[in-house]
């Protein structure tokens, strides 16, 4: 069987589609309805394990989320052990920014136990909740505020640092200040419009966040543009 098409973040190579974890979660981001029926269908670990199973036999290895939220990591190691594939885990943590945050920068305390933790479960790219990125994102100096310093602590443990955002203009600031960033995540909006034939709301409008990046081919940036379901 032919496997999944690859490529190469920050010299590591990784399955061109990554395995989404919010429905293994329970979070639809679409209706209460929504979030109780997929915590009824796909949260539970073994049910995670079998479609993660499939994923890594067809040559998709990369698993992105809230590592090590529960039942997830447990998950991932246990679709391991069945196809005999080692994951490759993106982390999405959130880094707690307070309203002190933007002026004295973050408790690098805090920062560094949970850094140590996403490096003691083997992620591979640690990049920030959208979270806690959008929070520092700067329209007037055009900057994110004390990225630098979070990500430098990331590539410190042996992780490929990144960034998680809504904001396209994240992607922007990130390259025209250099930040050591290896990826980073936008989403895809997949909205229903009426079609103009049919009246009806039967046609995706697809709109990407961003379409890429200037950076030299020795420090690219990969954007990774993620579907946002609704």
């Amino acid at each position: 069987m032919t496997l999944f098409p690859r490529t190469d973040v920050g010299g590591l190579s990784v399955s061109r589609l990554i395995v989404g974890t919010n429905w293994f979660l329970g979070w639809s981001h679409a209706s209460d309805a929504k979030d109780l029926l997929i915590r009824d269908v796909v949260t539970e670990r073994t049910r995670i394990a079998e479609i993660l199973t499939a994923f890594f036999e067809a040559g998709v290895d990369t698993v992105m989320g809230p590592f090590p939220h529960a039942p997830l990591l447990d998950a991932v190691h246990d679709a391991e052990d069945r196809s005999g594939v080692r994951a490759i885990i993106v982390s999405t943590p959130t880094v707690p920014v307070g309203p002190d945050v933007p002026a004295k920068g973050f408790d690098r305390e805090v920062v560094a136990r949970l850094l140590d933790e996403q490096a003691e479960i083997g992620t591979r790219i640690c990049m920030p909740h959208q979270s806690t990125t959008d929070s520092l994102v700067d329209r007037c100096t055009r900057t994110i505020r004390h990225a630098d310093t979070l990500l430098a602590m990331i590539r410190e443990r042996g992780m490929i640092p990144g960034v998680a955002t809504h904001m396209p203009e994240t992607l922007v600031y990130a390259d025209e200040t250099g930040l050591d960033v290896g990826d980073l995540r936008l989403h895809l909006q997949l909205r229903r419009v009426p079609h103009a034939d049919r009246g009806g709301l039967d046609r995706a409008d697809h709109r990407p966040c961003c379409a890429g990046t200037r950076r030299p081919s020795n420090q690219r940036l990969h954007p990774t543009v993620c579907r946002a379901s609704g």
